[in-house]
């Protein structure tokens, strides 16, 4: 992926691929740009949810220290079941886009 354009677009995809077909654009590209480099390296672009390690990474990185909530693995299960219509691999900007909405916690990228 070259620009972050294209990386917000590759979320929005995915998005819609499990039934996300208008999310919010500005929360989306800041969620994207919150990542950092990893949504254009091949290897860190998606999320695997047949990784626990990852997953575990997830939810005590992304979950707890940048949304402030401590629920385990229970939203980060949830969101892997929400995109199951992506693939194996789910986006990763998608997959924290639907994190912060699971938990409400929008405000976390204005």
């Amino acid at each position: 992926m070259a620009t972050l354009d294209d990386a917000v677009d590759a979320a929005r995809s995915a998005l819609a691929k499990c039934g996300v077909n208008n999310p919010d654009d500005d929360l989306l590209r800041n969620v994207v740009k919150s990542i950092g480099p990893s949504v254009y390296s091949a290897d860190a672009r998606n999320v695997s949810c047949g990784d626990d390690e990852e997953l575990d990474r997830i939810a005590n990185g992304f979950v707890k220290k940048r949304l402030g909530v401590s629920d385990g693995r229970a939203s980060v299960d949830a969101v892997c079941q929400k995109m199951q219509p992506a693939g194996a691999h789910k986006h990763r900007g998608a997959f924290y886009y639907l994190l912060a909405v699971h938990h409400g916690k929008e405000t976390a990228f204005a």
